[in-house]
């Protein structure tokens, strides 16, 4: 294993094997990526910074994604990718879901005002 300090022999004294060392690293990095969001929810000042704070995050994350690592993961490693699409997705879909229902009372008075509003979230 090159740059990573470790030699194949010590990590499958943990690890049974590759599909388990990829299902670990991948629900690792997922706990992380909600845990910050979750940060993002609790820091917030309202809805729309929830939202567009979230979005930043996301993208960040998506810029630094090889799409060879989303096709490997398709393609050799199906159950990782299933995990990936039930519990990270529906973690994503919650928070936007439970977004929409906390500020569902709250109605834009001045429909005008949003597109002022918007520069300042970007």
């Amino acid at each position: 294993m090159p740059n990573s300090g470790y030699f194949q022999k010590t990590i499958y004294t943990f690890i049974n094997n590759k599909e388990e060392l990829v299902v670990k690293v991948i629900q690792k990095h997922l706990n992380q990526n909600e845990k910050e969001i979750s940060e993002i929810i609790s820091h917030s000042a309202d809805a729309l910074d929830e939202m567009v704070s979230i979005t930043r995050h996301v993208l960040v994350f998506l810029r630094k994604i090889q799409p060879s690592l989303i096709f490997d993961l398709k393609k050799y490693h199906p159950q990782v990718w299933k995990l990936i699409e039930t519990q990270h997705f529906s973690f994503i879909e919650n928070v936007i879901y439970n977004n929409i229902q906390r500020e569902s009372g709250r109605a834009c008075t001045d429909p005008t005002s949003m597109p002022k509003l918007l520069p300042d979230y970007m």
